[in-house]
């Protein structure tokens, strides 16, 4: 599968309530926020928010390679609409992503208590240039790093269409 590659920058990493986070900015993009929880005593990631500019999406479950896209229009800014899904949303979404066994383990309370400070992370690791602006996308100033996200972004387009071309072309009969 074609992948971005993704330099993890600044990271900030989190434990309370049973739940560990790791925010960090992703060279070009944004920022990523995993949301870990513990199964047979091992740490494993069951949630990705990545708030890219012009593409916010999440992985549920974080391993899935197929992305959630965010509807800005519909839920406001991507960043209040992860930190909601953490406040008021975890005992309803990791039954159905395989993860219900680890909710007996996190405090809810005390993750509620504080989810300042992941937001602050989530602010914090951002370089020079980014801003959040009420009810929009990230946004980023500096053109130079928007056009280099942009030529990322199409390479690796380009790439997932060439191998699903590939194997399309090696499913067919001979």
């Amino acid at each position: 599968m074609a992948e971005i590659d993704i330099e993890r920058l600044n990271q900030v990493e989190l434990e309370f309530g049973g739940v560990r986070f790791e925010t960090y900015y992703t060279r070009y993009f944004g920022t990523s926020t995993r949301l870990f929880g513990r199964v047979n005593g091992e740490w494993v990631e069951m949630l990705r928010f990545d708030d890219f500019v012009d593409v916010p999406h999440y992985h549920a479950p974080a391993d899935d390679d197929n992305a959630i896209m965010v509807n800005v229009a519909e839920t406001g800014e991507p960043m209040t609409f992860f930190l909601d899904i953490i406040e008021t949303k975890l005992s309803d979404r990791l039954p159905t992503i395989g993860f219900g066994d680890v909710l007996p383990s996190i405090d809810q309370d005390r993750v509620r208590a504080n989810l300042e400070l992941v937001r602050y992370a989530m602010n914090s690791v951002l370089p020079q240039g980014f801003s959040r602006v009420p009810g929009q996308c990230l946004q980023d100033a500096d053109q130079e790093r928007g056009q280099t996200r942009k030529e990322t972004f199409a390479k690796a387009m380009a790439d997932m269409a060439a191998e699903k071309a590939a194997a399309q072309a090696a499913a067919q009969p001979a």
